[in-house]
């Protein structure tokens, strides 16, 4: 294992989710596999990525977009994780 996989949160909570002693509950599943960004958050980001796209990000605006990325791929995460959950559940 890599030392950025040892230390990411990324790979923290997958080593938590999967430390579980039934992993992730269908029930978890559902949710996480439906979960989104609100639309006003979605704006927002895509806002931030416009404005990073033209080099025009304060650093305050820079480190907001890092925020966004982290979350996005934390929910990213959760999905996948999800949707296998689901995968092996379907009947």
């Amino acid at each position: 294992m890599s030392q950025i996989e040892t230390t990411s949160t990324h790979g923290v909570l997958g080593r938590v989710i999967a430390g579980q002693p039934n992993g992730m509950t269908v029930a978890a599943a559902e949710y996480w596999s439906s979960v989104a960004l609100p639309a006003a958050e979605e704006e927002r980001l895509n806002a931030l990525a416009e404005k990073n796209r033209r080099g025009e990000l304060s650093g305050a605006e820079q480190s907001e977009l890092a925020e966004f990325a982290e979350v996005v791929e934390l929910m990213d995460l959760l999905k996948a994780q999800a949707l296998r959950v689901l995968s092996q559940h379907a009947g």
